[in-house]
């Protein structure tokens, strides 16, 4: 590369006056220099102006730009991205912004003279930082150095200590999470903190109060990090989550002639036949066994039409889904199942209700499901947005092993055009399919004799 090719564009020494400076910023030309043999500059190698260099006639001192930075952390980030970022993510914002950053002597301005008048700037190109906010993002970059060096190495050695410990067999989740993070660029502090917290009460038979109990004797408060969730976003398996107490069961809500029982223990026995509900429980496999004695089991989206059947037909099993399941809800659901003669599944007539539908028929190939818009109903009044439900509806469609009906019920919620919900209609509905084998009596015959009123 020729000494011609190394030429810098540097600006004047002395600022210039021109129309459009902001206030607290002064102009300097910017223009090529020649270089000598070691390439270092000497001269202008011409007149001509190459833009204008924006910055104070006085750079703020050492000092004052690190206590800016300290106290703006958020500008640190953008006068790291740069000009292009800036005005790609706040264009509105974005010349106030960079102005600001320029009077506090993080960044240098370079912009173009005017097309149309050369005596005015024109458009902001870029922006340099300069040497103190270069110093100071240097000396965070390698105190962030550090940190991943001390991240690492206690996630590889809580790894190692737990992997040679006897004392759990089952622990080999949580040691791959730990060996994953140690082998990060750079790896969260945090989720090592909750790593190798963990690891250290597993080997050492520590049982935790729950979740907020771990965050607050971690980390001094109840609410600062939700170990359950990092816990399963790093791959450790629930087994571990529940044997250090922090695991976030989640619930079931039930109501009719269910039978719940606890398979360890045969005194553990509760029936909720005649009370209305639902009920919520724990979606606990381990501790929580359901039966429904051969009932007919009606899974159900929406709390209102649960609540009511849970009252008015004491003779069906009721399951309240309240939305989309996981699971461990839908296991469960499964096993109750298992115990009903027939399982109905009643969701709104709509794109989200179907998805909520192919959840429980996923886990219940068997299961009967009820399409509302097939039975006398109201639509539903709002906006029906059919490009939304086709986007929803997609994957059910396009998906060859999609069940039938589920792909039956799918077409039919796109074609109708409107959506149909379930609250009014899902009474009547089940009194055809499952008539009821009893009447419930509401009104108590008094003997006229008592005199009772």
């Amino acid at each position: 590369m020729s000494a011609t090719d190394r030429r810098p564009v540097l600006p004047a020494a002395e600022p210039v006056e021109i129309a459009g400076v902001p206030d607290g910023l002064a102009a300097y030309p910017l223009r090529l220099w020649k270089v000598d043999a070691e390439g270092e500059p000497t001269v202008p190698a011409d007149h001509r102006v190459r833009g204008l260099h924006l910055r104070p006639p006085r750079r703020p001192a050492e000092p004052d730009v690190q206590a800016f930075l300290a106290e703006h952390p958020q500008d640190q980030a953008i006068a790291r991205a740069g000009w292009g970022t800036l005005k790609r993510r706040q264009p509105a914002a974005a010349w106030d912004i960079a102005v600001r950053l320029a009077r506090a002597g993080v960044i240098d301005l370079v912009a173009k003279l005017d097309p149309g008048n050369s005596a005015a700037i024109g458009a902001l190109t870029k922006w340099r930082l300069t040497q103190p906010a270069l110093d100071v993002l240097a000396e965070q970059a390698s105190g962030r150095r550090e940190v991943s060096a001390r991240t690492v190495s206690l996630a590889a050695e809580a790894a190692d200590r737990l992997a040679q410990s006897c004392l759990d067999a089952n622990a080999a989740s949580l040691v791959q999470a730990l060996r994953r993070l140690a082998a990060e660029e750079r790896p969260s502090p945090t989720i090592a903190a909750i790593l190798a917290a963990s690891a250290e009460a597993i080997m050492t038979g520590q049982l935790y109060a729950g979740g907020k109990a771990f965050s607050q004797r971690h980390f001094a408060d109840s609410k600062a990090v939700d170990a359950d969730r990092v816990l399963e976003a790093a791959g450790v398996e629930p087994a571990i989550r529940q044997q250090l107490g922090i695991y976030r069961y989640g619930d079931i809500s039930i109501a009719g002639p269910i039978t719940i029982s606890n398979p360890a223990d045969p005194l553990a026995r509760a029936s909720l036949r005649g009370f209305p509900g639902p009920w919520t429980v724990p979606a606990d496999p381990n501790e929580i066994a359901l039966s429904c004695h051969g009932a007919p089991l009606v899974v159900i989206e929406n709390k209102d039409p649960a609540q009511h059947l849970s009252r008015t037909r004491r003779d069906l099993a009721i399951w309240f889904l309240g939305g989309y399941s996981g699971p461990t809800q839908l296991h469960m659901l499964a096993a109750l199942a298992a115990t009903a003669t027939t399982t109905v599944v009643i969701t709104d007539s709509d794109p989200h209700g179907v998805n909520i539908a192919g959840q429980v028929v996923t886990a219940i190939p068997d299961a009967r499901l009820i399409d509302l818009g097939e039975h006398p109903h109201m639509p539903r009044s709002r906006p029906y947005d059919a490009t939304r439900a086709a986007q929803v509806l997609k994957p059910i469609l396009d998906t060859e092993d999609s069940p039938e009906p589920l792909r039956s019920f799918a077409q039919a919620v796109l074609s109708r055009g409107y959506e149909v919900e379930q609250d009014d209609v899902t009474a009547p509905v089940l009194d055809g399919l499952l008539p009821t084998p009893y009447t419930v009596q509401t009104k108590v015959e008094r003997p006229e004799h008592l005199g009772l009123p």
